[in-house]
C-alpha cells in the first residue's frame, strides 16, 4: 500500500535583488533568523557557513508542542545558477520530509521566495490529525518567515 504524501506550498514577494536574497538563505544562519524563538531551534551541527549540496545540517527544536525533536537533514540537490535547493530529512519525526527552495527573480529589485515541502508522517492512522496540525503549523512558521526575511533583506 503506497503511502499519501502530503504537499504544501508557500509563496511570497521580497524587495530585495535575487542575489542579496540567495545569498541570505544560503547562510546556514538564518534559520535562527526566519524561525520563530518558540521553537527554540538550535543548530547542533553543520559544515562550514554556507550551505552546499552533500553537506548536511543536524538540529533540534520544539516542532510539536510539548516536546523537542532532533532533525537531520541533507542538501540533496544545489543550483546556483538558477537559484535552488533541496533539503531531505535523513532522521527525524516524519516518516519523509522533502524542501525545495526556490528564488525567482520578478526584476532587479523583487525576487519571489518559493517553499515546497512534501512529507509523510510516522503513524498513517493519525495521519488525518497530524496532516491538519502540520499544514497549521507551516502556515505560521513561513508566515513568520516572510517577515523576517523581509526584515533582514529588503532594500
Amino acid at each position: 500500500m503506497k503511502k499519501h504524501m502530503i504537499n504544501f506550498l508557500n509563496e511570497f514577494l521580497v524587495d530585495a535583488n535575487i542575489k542579496k536574497v540567495w545569498n541570505f538563505y544560503t547562510d546556514i544562519d538564518h534559520l535562527k533568523i526566519i524561525t520563530p524563538l518558540s521553537i527554540r531551534l538550535e543548530i547542533i551541527k553543520h559544515e562550514g557557513k554556507k550551505i552546499e549540496e552533500g553537506k548536511e545540517v543536524y538540529i533540534t527544536g520544539k516542532i510539536f508542542p510539548f516536546f523537542k525533536s532532533k532533525w537531520h537533514s541533507k542538501i540533496t540537490f544545489f543550483d546556483n545558477a538558477n537559484y535552488v535547493y533541496v533539503d531531505e530529512m535523513i532522521k527525524g519525526p516524519f516518516k519523509k520530509w522533502k524542501h525545495i527552495h526556490k528564488f525567482v527573480k520578478i526584476n532587479e529589485n523583487t525576487t519571489k521566495v518559493i517553499d515546497e515541502i512534501e512529507f509523510q508522517t510516522k503513524l498513517p492512522f493519525l495521519d488525518k490529525i497530524i496532516h491538519n496540525y502540520v499544514i497549521s503549523s507551516l502556515k505560521k512558521l513561513f508566515n513568520n518567515r516572510e517577515i523576517e526575511t523581509k526584515k533582514h533583506v529588503n532594500e
